[in-house]
């Protein structure tokens, strides 16, 4: 048997039953369903709850119900559970520069041009958890104008969007990320990538999620003029997911 905050029950019924007849045979009188479990010997344990899952008795309680689900239907972050972002990013090729990808450095005969290293997957990512946590985008918080951020590595910028995201109140439930590129071949490079990813984050392997596409030669990636990276997180209020390990 299991409470929830000392305030919600839970329990078998054909246990609950025998737990009931017996009490009232003996004319054992408990306070709750609880105690009248413990009598006949069963495990009650108490679990972590939240305070917005109430008991619905009375009128009052209704009315609180109510409000609690109006605040849900404005959107507020203070209520919300589930927030969803999207991100997309696009650079162009050019020659001189590294090809940095998920924070790695990728063989290749061009780079992506951009004010940091350009790494057009990060980025994607890092406007899809500030989309969803309502905190504007890459260019608001780290600004190609700013010498600061003169060719910083993309990972770092993602451990503090992370950061950020974490003191809105949120974690990272998944995140599922394309990279769009005509050339190279770039699936052997993925854990590395994601290794990267993760670290920065602090999220288990588990949450992250990722994949290459070409778009068969169409387009400025299929010309192979540059590349794009979309990425669509889901973030959860921290009181309402476990840690990650």
């Amino acid at each position: 048997m299991q409470t929830v905050e000392a305030k919600r029950q839970a329990a078998e019924t054909a246990l609950l039953k025998r737990a009931f007849a017996l009490a009232a045979e003996e004319g054992f009188q408990g306070t709750d369903e609880a105690s009248i479990l413990e009598r006949i010997g069963a495990k009650v344990s108490i679990v972590q709850g939240s305070e917005k899952n109430i008991k619905v008795t009375n009128a009052e309680d209704l009315k609180l119900a109510e409000a609690l689900c109006e605040d849900l239907k404005s959107g507020d972050v203070g209520m919300s559970v589930f927030r969803v972002g999207h991100g997309f990013d696009a650079h162009k090729l050019v020659e001189g520069r590294p090809l940095v990808l998920g924070g790695e450095v990728i063989p290749h005969d061009r780079g992506l041009l951009g004010h940091s290293d350009a790494d057009v997957l990060v980025h994607a990512l890092c406007d899809a958890l500030l989309g969803a946590a309502g905190l504007g985008d890459i260019g608001q918080h780290f600004p190609d104008s700013d010498p600061a951020y003169k060719g910083i590595s993309s990972i770092v910028l993602l451990g503090e969007v992370g950061g950020k995201v974490y003191r809105q109140g949120f974690r990272l439930i998944n995140a599922d990320m394309t990279l769009i590129a005509q050339r190279p071949k770039l699936s052997k490079y993925f854990p590395a990538m994601i290794g990267n990813i993760r670290n920065a984050l602090g999220v288990t392997r588990s949450c992250l999620n990722l994949k290459a596409t070409t778009t068969e030669q169409m387009g400025f990636t299929g010309r192979d003029e540059g590349m794009a990276a979309q990425a669509v997180v889901c973030l959860m209020k921290k009181d309402q997911v476990p840690l990650t390990d």
